[in-house]
This record gives structure tokens, C-alpha cells and sequence, in this order.
């Protein structure tokens, strides 16, 4: 698991790209690539996600209400269909933005 993170001041948005497995094992290193992104979009770029447990998907789900309740996006990107899957099981796929721009769509 590898997580990057990146500021993209032209867009005032945080790219955060995921590799491998996000579990509940390296839960505290997804929340600290979390960190300091308040009051800023996110981009959370999946095409080298491998899997998304649902531990990790709670986290990133109350991520993205707080952008919402500031007025900002958490967008998934490259998600692979058998992740949203997964997304779709814990029944939170409406708290997200996915790469098309509409909620609850891969």
C-alpha cells in the first residue's frame, strides 16, 4: 500500500493517489493523507487501488460529507467496478462523486 498526495493550486484541489490494499490495517496512513485537506476539493485517484475494505470506505464516506458541509467535492476517479461493488454493499454509494460528476455512478 502507498499512498501520494498532492496539491494542484491551479485547480485548489488535493490529489490523493492510492496504491494496493486500503484495510483496515493501514487505516491511520489513508487518515493521515486525509489530513489538511479541509476546505479544499478532493481527487482521489483509484486506477492503482487494488481493493477498499469497508473500514477504509467509512472513513473516506465521512471525508466526504464534511467537503460537502463546505461547500466542496470528494470526486473518485478509475474506480474499478468490483471496488464500487463494495461501496455499493456498505450502502454508501450516494456519498460520493464519482468520475462521471454524478453521485452513485461508477
Amino acid at each position: 500500500m502507498a499512498i501520494s498526495k498532492q496539491f494542484q493550486s491551479n485547480e485548489n484541489v488535493w490529489v490523493i493517489r492510492p496504491s494496493g490494499y486500503l484495510d483496515l490495517f493501514n487505516l491511520p496512513e489513508v487518515r493521515e493523507a486525509l489530513c489538511g485537506t479541509e476546505g479544499r476539493d478532493i481527487l482521489f485517484c483509484c486506477e492503482e487501488l487494488r481493493y477498499l475494505d469497508s473500514a477504509v470506505i467509512k472513513l473516506l464516506a465521512e471525508v466526504a460529507a464534511a467537503r460537502r458541509a463546505e461547500g466542496h467535492v470528494f470526486q473518485m476517479r478509475g474506480l474499478k467496478p468490483y471496488i464500487y461493488k463494495i461501496i455499493e454493499m456498505v450502502g454508501l454509494q450516494q456519498v460520493f462523486v464519482f468520475e462521471n460528476g454524478e453521485e452513485g455512478q461508477a
